[in-house]
């Protein structure tokens, strides 16, 4: 029962977010490619993916300020 309990906890959470930010994206991430106008390499774009994944997904990190460097814009 506890489990269950979390679990709709959690859920409720997640909803609360979703229409905090009026379920859609509050924004578009864009890599401006410094001054050569490449792309991200591989290997940065699986990090950028993982470090957004690890410390901006789940209801605990609803509303977490985005933290940039190096041509990434909001």
């Amino acid at each position: 029962a506890a489990c269950a309990i979390d679990i709709h906890n959690a859920a409720g959470g997640w909803n609360k977010s979703l229409l905090d930010n009026a379920a859609r994206p509050s924004g578009a991430l864009v890599y401006k490619g410094g001054e050569t106008g490449q792309n991200l390499s591989e290997d940065q774009f699986e990090r950028l993916k993982r470090e957004l994944a690890e410390n901006y997904q789940g209801a605990a990190n609803a509303g977490r300020p985005l933290l940039l460097e190096g041509g990434l814009d909001w």
